[in-house]
């Protein structure tokens, strides 16, 4: 703030700019800093009307490369046409000044609105959630990503406080081609309120945002972000590994509906959120659509892959034309492509690892790595197997029995995806703490290594505490099953409920 207090003070500033925009506006004093910029309040001189022009910070003017990637990038915010984006009136960039303007807003930041304010109301909540996410929606539809969602970044304009989001494309703009900036205290997104695949340094899509807006929408209700503590590697460490609070115990008036629908844009994994901020204000509206996570929806994966049973049924052709006395080469054919489809379905599978395929960043796959992996791929190996052989069992008992048994498929299910959950968060705690080979910019500090090796064992524990519980649950079925239902239904009743607090609560489950 030094600076910018500095600045605000510094006329040869303010002569430059005023050059910058060849005379057309009459620059007055600095009215705001940020991470990425400082916003001048101007008097546009031909259209007589108060505007704000942004500028990117002064050390970041040196840099020509993000000097063209910000005039790029607000370029393209520049098309936006949504009443809840701030608009921009024009960009440019002169004397080594990268610029845009935008109108001045009469009103205050949302960040300022809730330190003055504290909680807010249900109803006004629900609205200002629904109208930065139609802002998200629409620049998502446009290929545009926030990348810095966070109430600063929200301006609530007149005495309606009609939400304005802007600066979307500047983190990305600083972020490229700059890796140094990270090693020198700038953050690329702000810690607080971002995602964990983007906290990872991984690619991120519009689901980061959705997951900002989460953090944003969670702050509104409950008056704190749902992640705080006194350093930016601990907040950090909590995106990746926590779930976060209750809300509803947080805020007991907030209704069931926008209650799970906060609690789903704040998934982990990117798969696991609304799939669009369209279908949040949908659910918002109270429009017809379900607020349980993707993957609670998603069917039993397939065991076999095309190509591999391809493969499969070209291996058997080609023995038998070679048993049959067929030229040789119609035979040898058939071989490779069977050699081809069999390598494809050996590396799309892991062994006991059905519904999960190790590949990219925010494709919802588990990628472990190092000493932790075999440990995860054991408990998930288990947790899987039990699921089956529950299957198998309420399949066989008579329905006379079955509609008299707790959901134990569902709880199986339920069980399955969270130790694959426990899998993808330990991998992310690996992430952070140890650099990734060939990757340019790390948004945020290193971990320490003993904290994520105590944090790692911990999630082991309770992969391990998951899928034991399965098969407790597993054999107290086969009794059941045995016995009937009057004699260990009780005995199973109990083991599902103890199973389901394993589990823990999850309010968008």
């Amino acid at each position: 703030m030094a600076e910018s207090d500095e600045r605000k003070s510094d006329p040869e500033f303010c002569h430059r700019l005023a050059n910058a925009l060849e005379g057309d506006f009459e620059v007055g004093e600095l009215v705001g800093t940020g991470g990425f910029a400082e916003v001048y309040a101007a008097r546009d001189m031909h259209l007589e009307r108060d505007v704000a022009i942004k500028t990117l910070r002064s050390d970041l003017h040196a840099s020509p490369k993000i000097r063209e990637r910000f005039l790029r990038e607000a370029r393209t915010v520049a098309q936006l046409r949504h009443p809840n984006v701030l608009p921009v009136y024009a960009v440019g960039e002169r004397d080594g000044i990268g610029y845009f303007v935008m109108p001045l807003v009469d009103g205050e930041s949302l960040q300022d609105y809730l330190e003055r304010t504290g909680p807010v109301p249900v109803d006004e909540a629900r609205r200002l959630i629904m109208e930065i996410g139609d802002a998200l929606g629409h620049a998502h539809s446009k290929g545009l990503v926030h990348r810095d969602v966070k109430p600063d970044n929200v301006m609530l304009e007149g005495p309606e406080r009609r939400a304005l989001v802007m600066d979307f494309g500047i983190a990305k703009a600083v972020e490229v081609h700059e890796p140094k900036l990270t090693g020198t205290g700038m953050v690329v997104g702000t810690p607080l309120y971002m995602s964990p695949e983007q906290a990872c340094g991984d690619p991120v899509d519009h689901r980061s945002d959705i997951y900002s807006l989460g953090v944003i929408a969670f702050e509104l209700l409950a008056a704190r972000p749902p992640f705080v503590s006194g350093s930016v590697q601990a907040v950090i460490a909590m995106h990746v590994m926590q779930d976060p609070p209750a809300l509803s115990k947080l805020r007991p008036d907030c209704p069931p509906d926008l209650s799970a629908a906060v609690h789903r844009c704040l998934e982990k994994t990117a798969d696991r959120r609304f799939e669009s901020a369209a279908e949040l204000s949908r659910i918002l509206r109270g429009e017809p659509a379900s607020v349980v996570p993707n993957h609670a929806r998603a069917k039993e994966p397939s065991k076999w892959r095309l190509p591999g049973s391809l493969g499969v049924g070209a291996a058997l052709l080609s023995v038998t034309l070679y048993v049959v006395g067929a030229s040789v080469v119609i035979p040898f054919v058939f071989a490779v492509a069977a050699l081809i489809g069999l390598l494809i379905l050996g590396q799309s599978k892991v062994p006991g690892y059905g519904d999960v395929v190790f590949g990219a960043p925010n494709s919802g796959t588990v990628r472990l790595s190092g000493t932790h992996r075999a440990g995860s791929l054991d408990a998930v190996q288990q947790a899987r197997s039990e699921r089956a052989a529950v299957a198998a069992i309420v399949r066989s008992m008579p329905r006379s029995q079955t509609e008299r048994l707790p959901d134990v498929r569902h709880l199986c299910d339920v069980v399955v995806a969270r130790v694959i959950e426990i899998g993808r968060r330990r991998d992310m705690l690996d992430r952070l703490a140890t650099p990734a080979s060939g990757r340019a910019t790390r948004v945020a500090p290193r971990l320490d290594k003993a904290e994520v090796d105590s944090q790692i064992t911990r999630l082991e524990a309770e992969a391990r505490d998951l899928a034991d519980g399965v098969v407790t649950l597993r054999m107290a079925l086969e009794q059941t099953a045995l016995r009937g239902v009057s004699m260990s239904g009780d005995q199973l009743t109990g083991i599902v409920s103890e199973l389901e607090a394993r589990v823990g609560p999850r309010e968008n489950a």
